[in-house]
């Protein structure tokens, strides 16, 4: 399959396999399907993927700004990150959903991963009997990381499997996309690295370079929940010319350092004018932690996705002694209940390995 397939092909060329029985299920439930960690899709572990969206160009467009600048700002940068939940999956006669964790998750059809794997069954022209389902949920909700994200390339990449493969990555891409309404998360989560990516109807364009390795990441998550909708709803109804330019031309240059680890431009390439200046009044302490995360030598400090985790890129020979330093000075500032995880790209992206 090109790079030109769209989704309406791609359906039909699984359709097709199917009904040649190309498409087959798992052998046995010790096969293991991981998504970009590991989803695995038989019995086992696995981990789903992470991403932290970097710049905000699709805020321009939810935001609706002047017209003539939508075709040109309809696309994402994200990157993905070696956070990791671990989902194991087999097919069930009935369904079964359960977390080793304690998280509260839909246990019935609505569950997104369970949703994902019976769209692409339906897609395929298969019914889906059922789904064993058991999630480590490392990837924290409401947090700006992608979880919904990460659910939905599990169930995909689990159903892809069970039926051997009928869909390309290019094609799981394009899906991935239409399921969650844009590419921004999606599209990392199955490519690895940092991902420039755009839509042209219901296809997807997309790029994967790999992010320097002198970069690491300090995630900085708070102990409370920001929805996307109520994100969404902070931000103005129009953007000046002016503020949307700012934003694009940041957003080339962090796209450019990131792959290039000219570090020096980070600390310019964070600046924002679409998204953070309306949000950080919905996040608890936000003017504290970028002050200090720059006290403590972060290269440059944004909130990730719709927030509220606030990420610092730092220097990868500081990133212990960050992290360190960084959860004292949050406990000596009172600000309690925060995690901080120290990560870097995770270059690779979804894969499947059968154990």
């Amino acid at each position: 399959m090109n790079e030109n397939t769209t989704i309406d092909e791609a359906q039909a060329r699984a359709a097709e396999a199917v009904a040649t029985d190309v498409a087959r299920p798992a052998e046995t439930a010790e096969e293991v399907v991981h998504t970009y960690g590991e989803v695995r899709a038989a019995v086992t572990a696995n981990r789903a993927n992470t991403l932290a969206l970097l710049g905000c160009l699709r805020e321009v467009l939810e935001a609706r700004p002047f017209r003539e600048a939508e075709a040109a700002v309809e696309g994402s940068r994200a990157m993905a990150l070696t956070m990791q939940n671990r989902v194991w999956v087999e097919e069930y006669d009935g369904l079964d959903i359960t977390c080793t964790d304690g998280m509260k998750v839909p246990t019935d059809e609505s569950n997104l991963i369970f949703w994902a794997a019976k769209h692409l069954y339906e897609i395929c022209g298969k019914k889906l009997p059922g789904l064993r389902i058991i999630q480590e949920n490392n990837i924290p909700m409401a947090r700006g990381l992608g979880s919904s994200s990460a659910c939905i390339v599990a169930g995909i990449l689990a159903a892809n499997r069970f039926m051997g493969n009928p869909l390309s990555k290019t094609d799981l891409i394009n899906l991935a996309a239409k399921i969650e309404g844009h590419p921004d998360n999606t599209s990392p989560a199955l490519s690895g690295g940092l991902v420039a990516s755009a839509m042209e109807g219901e296809r997807v364009y997309s790029v994967s370079v790999p992010v320097s390795e002198k970069i690491r990441f300090a995630l900085m998550i708070p102990p409370f929940e920001l929805k996307t909708e109520k994100a969404r709803a902070a931000l103005p109804q129009a953007y000046s010319r002016e503020d949307a330019v700012y934003n694009l031309s940041r957003s080339g240059l962090m796209t450019a350092s990131l792959f290039s680890g000219e570090l020096h431009n980070l600390r310019v390439a964070v600046q924002d004018r679409i998204h953070q200046p309306y949000r950080s009044g919905l996040i608890e302490n936000y003017d504290n932690v970028f002050r200090m995360s720059y006290e403590l030598g972060s290269l440059g400090t944004y909130v990730s996705g719709a927030g509220p985790t606030i990420i610092a890129m730092i220097d990868a020979e500081n990133a212990k002694a960050f992290g360190e330093n960084c959860a004292s000075h949050l406990a000596d500032k009172g600000i309690t209940g925060w995690r901080v995880e120290i990560l870097q790209a995770d270059q690779e992206g979804a894969k499947v390995v059968i154990e």
